[in-house]
């Protein structure tokens, strides 16, 4: 069957649907880095740049 001349190319369309994809996929990973560290525990006795989460949060 012919495209019709007012849709957009599927190359396009799976150009958009991936960046779309891309998108929500790092919003995603921004806010489950942003719940860690609210619940994150600094602890002296932890390596530095290390941090105790408590079980229940992950």
């Amino acid at each position: 069957m012919p495209q019709a001349p007012n849709d957009e190319p599927a190359s396009v369309l799976s150009e958009r649907i991936r960046l779309s994809h891309a998108e929500n996929a790092a919003k995603s990973q921004r806010l489950r880095r942003k719940a860690h560290a609210k619940d994150a525990v600094f602890a002296p006795d932890l390596p530095s740049g290390r941090v105790s989460v408590p079980e229940e949060s992950l």
